[in-house]
């Protein structure tokens, strides 16, 4: 009776140890990735002669992925790049040049396509989503634009639950038709012209949980 209690155990171990090595194995499908980047502002030149400028600096973000495929992620992410925006008029003008803090706020969607190896994961994704200009005081009018993106970059996995993520983007916020960004206190107006007025890059690293 003992020698089969004993059996008993040992099988029930052993197939909870099988249970929690499939478990752990599905649950590797997501990941997790808070980031920092250095992002170029961005400069664009308005209808009326000037020009609008942001400042780079550092940038804050966090991606989540989902495995869908072997090889592919979809993935949302969000930046934040804290600022300074310049708007100076064109010569002659009787608008003054003018400066305001702001954030420029980054929501993005998109699929992640990752080359297998021993070593690394090289991806490129491609990505779309919203940009919004946030101000931080009067001068300037916020604005939400639609914007598209592409990254490139490399993962590294010295463990299966934590890994490294370097990666470069390119970003385009897009004007289908004339944008305002500042108004001055002559009551003239800064735009810009439809398209792809201003192309913001980065390059990145940041820690990334898989679970």
């Amino acid at each position: 009776m003992r020698t089969r209690l004993k059996i008993l155990c040992i099988c029930n171990a052993f197939l909870m140890t099988l249970l929690w090595n499939e478990s752990a194995h599905a649950q590797l499908e997501n990941e997790l990735t808070p980031m920092v980047s250095w992002m170029s502002g961005g400069k664009a030149s308005t209808t009326g002669g000037g020009t609008i400028r942001y400042e780079t600096g550092a940038a804050y973000g966090l991606v989540f992925g989902e495995k869908v495929e072997k090889n592919v992620l979809v993935e949302f992410s969000y930046s934040l790049l804290p600022t300074r925006g310049h708007y100076t008029p064109v010569s002659g003008s009787i608008a003054p040049p003018l400066s305001e803090d702001m954030t420029i706020h980054y929501l993005q969607f998109g699929a992640a396509y990752h080359a297998l190896t021993e070593q690394s994961q090289p991806f490129l994704s491609t990505m779309f989503g919203l940009t919004w200009f946030h101000p931080g005081g009067v001068s300037m009018a916020g604005d939400v634009r639609l914007a598209f993106g592409a990254a490139f970059g490399v993962k590294f996995f010295p463990s299966p639950n934590v890994g490294l993520r370097i990666q470069t983007r390119i970003l385009l916020p897009v004007y289908f038709s004339r944008g305002g960004f500042w108004s001055s206190i002559a009551g003239e107006d800064a735009r810009v012209t439809a398209g792809i007025p201003i192309v913001q890059a980065d390059l990145g690293a940041g820690l990334i949980i898989a679970f």
